[in-house]
């Protein structure tokens, strides 16, 4: 749980570039193609967003720290 708090940080200090994409997680259809696209289940990607994690770049980052956790 360190990570995620460390990424929710990290997600509220970082300055969102004009390209970067947010995940909104009230769109189903944003989820498939996001958890898709992360190989991670639309829950764990759900979690994320609701904890603060939203930005693909973030996601991204979250979703690399889990896989050297495994």
């Amino acid at each position: 749980m360190h990570q995620l708090k460390a990424l929710q940080m990290e997600n509220q200090t970082q300055t969102q570039l004009p390209t970067g994409r947010m995940i909104i997680s009230q769109d189903d259809n944003a989820l498939d193609y996001w958890s898709n696209e992360f190989g991670i289940s639309k829950e764990e990607l759900t979690d994320a967003v609701k904890a603060g994690v939203s930005s693909t770049e973030a996601v991204e980052k979250y979703v690399q720290r889990i896989q050297l956790m495994a």
